[in-house]
């Protein structure tokens, strides 16, 4: 019996890599809201969303971020998604899993991180993340707060991937009424024409204008 498991495996990170691929390409204006709301809720001067793929951690509407991607074995966020829920490290500069992180030895870095994961379509792919220059340990509320916003970064994709889909949807449909040799419509509860395709026209000599409603 043949073996189907490395199959199997390359259908889930061909899954995985279909949905960061989605989330890298929505545009940054999808997530800066939700990103300086955590920033400016939790005191933080460092923000961003992360994306965690196999070998990279990427960075979506960084804030106060200059880097836009580090190796995975240097990324907070993806040990926060090893455990599954919020992540902190409250000094990362002793903590010997982060302490030579690039973004905390340089001139100014990070001393304390904490992220929530961002959940699409079903799988943890990356966090809603703050970082601040001081040691600290954020608030009940802010912690909540950042869960909070990381459920609405992930509830906004969705939404804005559902509206590409359509959108893609009518950019065929149209595009088929162009090339068809018919003429499509759509009407209302009444039967009334509510869109007529351009080819209307050139089949019926009639104007559209003149038949919706």
């Amino acid at each position: 019996m043949p073996d189907t498991a490395p199959d199997a495996a390359l259908a889930l990170m061909s899954d995985r890599l279909r949905k960061l691929q989605l989330l890298s390409a929505q545009p940054d204006s999808v997530f800066g809201l939700f990103v300086r709301s955590a920033a400016q809720l939790t005191d933080s001067e460092f923000a961003a969303i992360s994306l965690v793929g196999e070998q990279h951690q990427w960075f979506k509407a960084p804030l106060g971020i200059a880097l836009l991607n580090i190796p995975l074995e240097l990324s907070f966020c993806a040990h926060g998604l090893r455990h599954g829920a919020m992540f902190e490290v409250p000094d990362a500069l002793s903590d010997p899993r982060f302490s030579g992180h690039p973004l905390v030895v340089a001139e100014g870095g990070v001393r304390s991180y904490v992220g929530h994961p961002i959940e699409f379509e079903g799988e943890l792919l990356g966090m809603l993340l703050v970082m601040s220059r001081q040691p600290r340990t954020r608030s009940p509320a802010q912690r909540q707060w950042l869960q909070d916003l990381a459920l609405g970064a992930t509830e906004a994709a969705a939404s804005q991937e559902l509206v590409f889909k359509l959108q893609i949807s009518e950019r065929r449909l149209l595009d088929f009424a162009s090339a068809s040799s018919d003429w499509l419509w759509e009407t209302d509860s009444a039967h009334r024409y509510t869109w007529l395709s351009d080819r209307f026209e050139d089949l019926t000599g009639l104007t559209v204008a003149g038949r919706l409603g």
